[in-house]
């Protein structure tokens, strides 16, 4: 599952905040809406024997943290914004019930500092916004979406925007031989999530920096490559 601007797998919240400093990671940080969404993730492939695959995250987002869940792989990201502007990451592996911390030294190493307003909207809508064209409003799932088309370096893309909660309904890309698309399927208020979160408080947590020093627990061993290979590119 590819695409520059949507992402639609694991750690999606990571890459897609990639894009440059902190200047305005605590901009409006108070009125960002906080609230908890499932989505959809496909790939459906053109041919002789056309097949989409699919599978579904979880998002919970509140003005300074962010959490979402990959299902299958029962794998997520926490990011936590403090009051000075910087971000923590923390990757969560729910099955081993270990986590990741790293420091915003480690981001800014690593990966570049994100920006939360980037973060908190899943894609990076303000460069969608402006380089789509606005076609006009629709309804989906009881709220009011402002629709963009148009197309971006080769690809086409058609968005949904829910104005109000500052979230994508839809994204779609359409490339020669395959459709990616980001579906929001069930939005709630926060407080009304169906899905229990913030479980990572009882796992056994691991500083980035010393995961060098453990090379040889099998557990860490692959995460540490991982990460150099993000870093080497």
């Amino acid at each position: 599952m590819t695409g520059k601007i949507i992402q639609c797998s694991l750690f999606l919240l990571m890459l897609v905040g990639i894009v440059g400093g902190t200047s305005s990671a605590a901009q409006a940080v108070e009125d960002i809406p906080a609230l908890a969404g499932r989505y959809e993730s496909s790939v459906t492939t053109r041919g002789s024997r056309p097949e989409k695959q699919a599978s579904e995250w979880f998002l919970w987002r509140e003005p300074y943290r962010i959490e979402v869940l990959d299902s299958p792989s029962a794998r997520g990201e926490v990011w936590q914004l403090g009051k000075d502007g910087d971000i923590t990451h923390f990757k969560v592996y729910h099955k081993e019930k270990r986590v990741i911390e790293y420091t915003p030294g480690d981001l800014r190493m690593l990966y570049r500092e994100p920006e939360w307003h980037r973060l908190t909207r899943v894609v990076d809508a303000d460069r969608l916004k402006s380089r789509l064209k606005r076609s006009g409003e629709a309804n989906a799932l009881g709220r009011s979406v402002r629709r963009y088309k148009g197309r971006v370096d080769g690809i086409d893309y058609e968005m949904w925007w829910i104005e109000r909660e500052q979230i994508p309904a839809m994204v779609r890309q359409v490339y020669p031989d395959r459709t990616v698309t980001l579906s929001l399927k069930e939005p709630y208020p926060l407080s009304e999530s169906p899905w229990p979160h913030g479980k990572e408080s009882d796992y056994q947590h691991i500083d980035y920096a010393d995961i060098g020093d453990k090379e040889s627990d099998p557990f860490l061993k692959p995460l540490l490559h991982e990460d150099e290979h993000i870093h080497s590119h």
